[in-house]
């Protein structure tokens, strides 16, 4: 099987002009925003346990409530 020398990136745009003024002429900041914003709103990962999770927050001073990382609670 051929591989491909291309990569193409995420928030990257490989549109026309025309379908890029169509679909909202977005720039690659406002993208990434958007991919950002999906990321963090459906991806609650779950592979540190709760007391990993607490020694973790003892020694840096993390923002984020720990019961505000699920998919209960969006508040992203």
């Amino acid at each position: 099987m051929r591989g491909t020398a291309y990569i193409y990136p995420v928030v990257g745009n490989r549109t026309s002009p025309k379908e890029w003024v169509e679909q909202g002429s977005t720039n690659s900041v406002h993208r990434a925003k958007a991919k950002k914003h999906d990321i963090l709103s459906t991806h609650y990962p779950e592979h540190i346990s709760e007391e990993i999770d607490a020694q973790i927050r003892e020694e840096f001073p993390i923002k984020l409530l720990g019961e505000n990382m699920s998919a209960a609670n969006k508040h992203y």
